[in-house]
């Protein structure tokens, strides 16, 4: 029997070889994959055929079950359900599985995407760790979760969860005007459905700081935990945190891996397998300002299977660490032996308890590789990070130095935002308490993944096919824009197209747009503008347009200006309208000349218009919106009540479209 398994599995993986040296890189897994999930019952039918009796049939996830020991049974189970955009709270939900562990409890990780509405009713205790994206929307992963528990059906169908134990902690940002929405409604809807709150609502605020937030708020509920469940909290440098990842090491191939794996052509590109596109144009669009840089750049991805976008989508970049930062980390890190890392080693990172090979890795790469493309080296480091890397600080006083750093409490947070100004990344804390050597399987594990950086499209497919075009507003120590603005033409870039809900109207081409998008938040309207421009060329009559922009001097920052005054004169847009802030002395903004259109933009919301805002959330957008209340309240006679209502209304059917982002 082992020799009929073994040959049907050497012509598996002679198959799945040949698929991915033909450049079928998605499919190459698929025979292996097959064979894993029909192996057991072929194997069962064949013993059956030949020996003349049933085998018994065991699925390989019961078979590894049945060799686990029985202690985590015993356990009190928690269930951490996490729902992550751009990584941080799959983060913290990783952070709690370990100090889960760590006090005694039997362990689950789910993310929304997996976790189903119906295991409400069944588990015992679930801490939920739930981010908000955008104005008050639910991240990609979360949005059926949501939908199935904010269903009105769900508080009829006679069903209680009143055997259910729960807590969340909300993650968002203070400048949005839906703070942390998503927790809070998910928070209160379990609530009404029966669950049993054993803890408050956790509200973490990117705009403060939501670390601290996030720490307080998890010790507390691990003592609200101890009293119903009957653990031992524990001090977080008592024990260790458990390890539940380790690098595995395989054969050096004959050529580098790339980062991202290869993806089939008829597949679109994404997070996980994004497209290459090339370089095709980085331009610098200020003039005569050396302390600033906002650039335009245009990536070709024919030949890709990018799918056909629309002015308002968003393009996601995946950016890669310096040369430079990668080796400041080789010369820090040290290999699980303790001996210096071989750099070209190739590896993937799987689970500790053997249950699972699945690769916690885009792909399998050398060392050097994953370092560059896959970890955020040059964020500032989470506390439960730096908490693990001191129990590899050798020199007793360094260690006691460093963790009187990171404890839970009001002196050591002062003392850490001192140090996170001196330090900045992790490592800087590592050059700081030098007897530290983190291993780098340890590294691996804890540290932030990097998370793709979105972009406004400033083209649409209707002008520029599968070309994509972006504006690259250009920051001190910025990871993506520090990657991109000195990337030279023909240089390819991993990226993928995300879509939204801010576009221009299809059916009704002829309802009037009110566009107001100041500095790199024009990009969208520069979109908005090349669609418009397409329409009119095939004899669609167009809605009236104003276009709102703004920035700081006419002669230095008004980017797209030839282009915004060609689609004025060709009829594209019909009203443009600039503000420059200081061409003179009294400083002029977008939202000044909003109000000063007051009565022409009542008009034109009378007609139904779409607004679209894009750009600073906390400042701009806030006082546009500011404007607009006013404009209702002036030139339509609303109360302030009434005007508010109406711009939500407007905004609940996709007529007043924001597109806004934070600078933090």
């Amino acid at each position: 029997m082992e020799l009929v398994e073994a040959a049907v599995m050497g012509l598996t993986a002679a198959l799945s070889y040949y698929l991915y040296s033909e450049g079928y890189g998605v499919l190459a897994s698929m025979p292996v994959l097959l064979w894993y999930m029909l192996g057991t019952t072929l194997k069962g039918v064949f013993v059956n055929m030949v020996y003349g009796h049933p085998a018994k049939i065991v699925p390989p996830a019961r078979q590894a079950v049945s060799r686990k020991s029985t202690e985590d049974e015993k356990k009190p189970k928690i269930v951490i359900v996490f729902a992550s955009q751009t990584g941080t709270a799959e983060m913290y939900a990783n952070n709690l599985s370990r100090e889960a562990k760590k006090v005694g409890f039997n362990v689950r990780v789910e993310d929304t995407s997996d976790y189903t509405g119906e295991c409400l009713y069944e588990d015992s205790f679930v801490v939920f760790v739930v981010a908000t994206y955008g104005e008050g929307e639910p991240t990609d992963t979360a949005k059926d979760f949501h939908e199935w528990l904010m269903d009105e059906d769900r508080a009829n169908d006679g069903r209680s969860m009143d055997n259910l134990k729960y807590a969340v902690f909300a993650l968002g940002d203070s400048q949005y005007k839906h703070f942390c929405q998503i927790g809070k409604e998910f928070d209160q809807r379990i609530g009404e459905l029966g669950g049993n709150r054993i803890h408050d609502l956790g509200l973490g605020d990117s705009d403060q700081n939501m670390e601290e937030e996030y720490d307080n708020w998890k010790s507390q509920l691990w003592s609200r935990a101890a009293d119903v469940f009957g653990i031992k909290t524990k001090d977080e440098f008592e024990e260790a945190p458990e390890r539940q990842l380790k690098l595995k090491y395989h054969p050096k191939p004959s050529s580098a891996a790339q980062p991202f794996p290869v993806t089939a052509s008829s597949l679109p590109p994404s997070q996980k397998i994004p497209c290459w596109g090339k370089i095709t144009q980085n331009d610098e669009l200020l003039n005569g300002v050396s302390d600033r840089s906002t650039k335009h750049i245009e990536i070709d991805c024919s030949g890709t299977s990018l799918p056909n976008y629309e002015a308002g989508d968003h393009l996601g970049i995946l950016p890669a660490n310096s040369d430079e930062i990668v080796q400041e980390y080789f010369d820090l890190l040290v290999g699980e032996d303790g001996n210096p890392i071989d750099t070209e080693s190739i590896v993937s990172l799987v689970a500790r308890d053997g249950m699972s090979q699945r690769n916690h890795l885009p792909n399998k790469v050398n060392i050097k590789t994953a370092l560059k493309w896959y970890f955020d080296l040059q964020g500032v480091p989470k506390k439960s990070v730096l908490r693990a890397f001191t129990f590899h600080t050798k020199d007793s006083d360094e260690q006691e130095s460093f963790r009187e750093l990171l404890k839970i409490k009001k002196e050591s947070t002062d003392k850490y935002k001192v140090a996170v100004k001196q330090a900045r990344t992790a490592s800087g804390f590592l050059q700081m308490f030098k007897s530290t050597q983190v291993p780098v399987d340890l590294f691996f594990e804890m540290m932030p993944r990097t998370q793709p950086r979105w972009y406004s499209i400033a083209s649409d497919h209707l002008k520029q096919g599968k070309a994509v075009h972006m504006c690259l507003a250009v920051s001190d120590g910025g990871l993506c824009s520090g990657y991109m603005k000195g990337m030279p033409v023909g240089t390819t870039v991993p990226c993928f197209i995300r879509k939204s809900t801010f576009h221009l109207p299809q059916r009704d081409k002829s309802r009037p747009s009110i566009m107001i998008g100041p500095g790199t938040g024009v990009a969208p309207m520069i979109g908005f503008i090349h669609r418009r421009t397409v329409w009119k060329e095939k004899g669609n009559e167009l809605g009236e347009c104003s276009f709102y922009f703004g920035c700081r001097k006419s002669t230095e920052d008004f980017i797209y200006a030839d282009l915004m005054k060609e689609a004025e004169k060709s009829g594209v847009i019909t009203n443009l309208r600039v503000a420059f802030s200081r061409d003179q002395a009294e400083k002029v903004y977008v939202q000044h000349l909003v109000a000063q259109d007051g009565k022409h933009i009542m008009e034109l919301i009378n007609k139904n218009a779409n607004i679209y805002i894009c750009g600073d959330a906390k400042h701009m957008a806030r006082d546009v919106e500011e404007a607009l209340v006013n404009i209702l309240i002036e030139h339509g006679g609303y109360t302030r009540d009434d005007a508010e209502a109406r711009l939500n209304k407007m905004e609940k059917s996709q007529r007043f479209l924001k597109d806004v982002w934070t600078s933090h």
